[in-house]
């Protein structure tokens, strides 16, 4: 999951729907080093919040809770559009593409939310 930022879709709803339903949760952080990779950590409601470097809300980092990117069942993406091939769009930090690249050959599955109507 994430959490919206700079106009785009919010998954709140479906995150709060899915923990009320038994599923594990995690959100992004942006790892400390190297600073261009993300982990994803897992995110309970009413726990604390901090804005990261770009401003945008996190879980307060405890590595007990994280996991890597190549450990969740689904993820959920956030987007701008998609290019002429249905590639993702997203806000140009490049942040989910190279954590994504350490997928490998593992089949994964991708689900994203357009930000703008007809995306």
């Amino acid at each position: 999951m994430y959490l919206p930022n700079d106009g785009e879709i919010d998954p709140r709803l479906l995150l709060r729907e899915a923990q009320r339903r038994g599923k594990r949760t995690y959100l992004p952080v942006l790892h400390a080093w190297p600073r261009t990779r993300m982990v994803f950590q897992r995110f309970e409601q009413g726990e604390k919040l901090k804005p990261n470097r770009f401003r945008i809300p996190e879980p307060v980092t405890d590595r007990k809770r994280q996991r890597p990117i190549w450990a969740l069942d689904l993820i959920l993406l956030p987007l701008v559009g998609f290019d002429e091939v249905g590639g993702r769009l997203g806000m140009g930090g490049g942040f989910y593409d190279r954590s994504l690249a350490y997928q490998g050959r593992r089949k994964s599955l991708e689900k994203a939310f357009a930000a703008r109507a007809g995306a």
